[in-house]
């Protein structure tokens, strides 16, 4: 039901039915259940399309926490664990897409710098591209590996976007090793 408010940009009716689903998905499944993750990951989307991004990279932060059994910092938004044991990859992989993206585009609306938002937002990227490696061994059907193939597309260009960026920002800040580092971000974009 959140989601057919959510498509018909009724913002605050699906934030209403997605906020009760989380509230039953943790009475049936506990904190740490791909389920939980997916409904966070909802409510998230629905604080960045209101431009709420603090909101929404807090509930993107839950998601990723949901879907990782040995991690639970929740006030450390920016910080990325060990991602070596999850319980379902493409949940975790679109938490980390999310918060990338948020980090990489909307980095005035948490009160960042465009170059320190950027430099988180690659590490998300970057922290995505292990759990890709893990989840290619894994998979086996054809329907999940496209789906994944999708996910990767994403985060790929995200990243080669965002290390682009980098470039050129760190080439602009004239540092004692700027030229260096701006050699290293382009060729991470390529």
């Amino acid at each position: 039901i959140g989601l057919y408010y959510y498509d018909k940009s009724e913002f605050d009716k699906a934030l209403e039915y997605y906020l009760n689903n989380v509230k039953i998905r943790l009475k049936l499944f506990g904190k740490k259940h791909s389920s939980i993750s997916s409904a966070y990951l909802n409510i998230g989307y629905i604080y960045k399309d209101r431009k709420q991004y603090s909101k929404s990279l807090h509930y993107f932060h839950l998601s990723m926490i949901s879907n990782l059994w040995n991690y639970s910092d929740t006030l450390n938004t920016s910080i990325l664990p060990v991602m070596n044991n999850y319980i379902e990859h493409s949940n975790l992989l679109n938490a980390l897409l999310a918060k990338a993206k948020l980090f990489a585009n909307n980095y005035k609306g948490l009160n960042l710098t465009e170059f320190n938002a950027k430099q988180i937002a690659l590490k998300h990227y970057q922290a995505s591209d292990t759990i890709i490696t893990k989840a290619r061994r894994e998979i086996t059907t054809k329907s999940d590996k496209l789906a994944l193939g999708e996910q990767v597309y994403e985060i790929y260009k995200g990243a080669v976007n965002t290390s682009y960026d980098l470039g050129i920002l760190n080439d602009e800040l004239k540092t004692k090793n700027s030229t260096k580092n701006t050699q290293n971000y382009f060729h991470q974009a390529f």
